[in-house]
């Protein structure tokens, strides 16, 4: 597929309402406490501040928030997937479908909530009491659902936002991970002086000619700074293509972009 073909997609995948409108507004970010949480902690134990996280430790797992930048991590003590815990009983759209309207409840914005097809995690031998003696029975196994929210905005992905669970039979969470931070007015309008450029044929012509030759597979996205970054947060808009086995984000110049969480691994 050509370049202006995938520019095209690109752009024509967002709400129009946005672009006419001329409303620039940042895009609304969530953090997730532990008072918004369904995750199974137990009794607390303690809380603590520890290698750039605030620590909630409880008597069945250990919900965890990133000081910098905001994220929860929450880990039961026990793995997963594990035979004594019940999982999600349905199948992986339904845990979806329960997770989405678990963290929508919560306070996520449900309308940058893209909801990714769920995975199982490897499923587990349940004993079963076979002659009266516990035994394995092969044909009887439980898997875990691991489902994963994808972020959009105006139908373009947020690169670096996520968030996901695994569910118990109950509908409490038995492991989750979020991060999903606010993106400024500024970002707001890159972007759309960005989808302005590509929607004008003889601007997109003038980008895409500063752009290597052999860059395929372009999409207008949105990417930040990741959750573990402890400077400064920053977003930008950028076309990100593939360019031979590498993946690069080119700026509205044509310029390929590092973040500073990449410029400081030696990107």
């Amino acid at each position: 597929m050509g370049w202006f073909a995938i520019v095209v997609l690109a752009i024509g995948c967002g709400s129009s309402s946005a672009r006419e409108s001329g409303k620039v507004t940042e895009i609304p970010g969530y953090v997730h406490t532990i008072e918004r949480s369904r995750f199974i902690l137990g009794d607390v134990v303690t809380q603590l501040d520890s290698s750039g996280m605030h620590k909630i430790v409880g008597t069945l797992g250990t919900f965890s928030s990133i000081l910098a930048s905001g994220a929860a991590d929450a880990i039961p003590n026990h793995s997963i997937p594990d035979s004594s815990t019940r999982y999600h009983p349905n199948d992986a759209g339904q845990q979806d479908t329960e997770v989405h309207s678990y963290l929508e409840s919560a306070g996520m914005p449900g309308d940058q909530m893209a909801v990714a097809p769920a995975e199982p995690v490897v499923g587990v031998q349940i004993p079963v009491d076979l002659d009266g003696g516990l035994e394995f029975d092969n044909a009887i196994t439980h898997s875990a659902w691991f489902s994963n929210l994808n972020r959009k905005f105006d139908g373009i992905e947020i690169l670096g936002s996520f968030a996901w669970a695994i569910l118990d039979d109950t509908g409490a969470s038995v492991e989750e991970s979020v991060y999903w931070p606010s993106i400024g007015a500024d970002v707001v309008a890159q972007l759309q002086e960005f989808q302005s450029i590509l929607a004008e044929p003889q601007r997109s012509a003038a980008f895409m000619s500063a752009l290597p030759t052999s860059a395929t597979d372009g999409r207008l996205v949105i990417r930040h700074t990741n959750w573990a970054w402890s400077g400064t947060f920053v977003a930008v808009p950028c076309l990100q293509a593939n360019v031979a086995s590498a993946t690069f984000c080119f700026g509205v110049q044509g310029n390929p972009i590092l973040l500073p969480d990449e410029a400081n691994a030696g990107g």
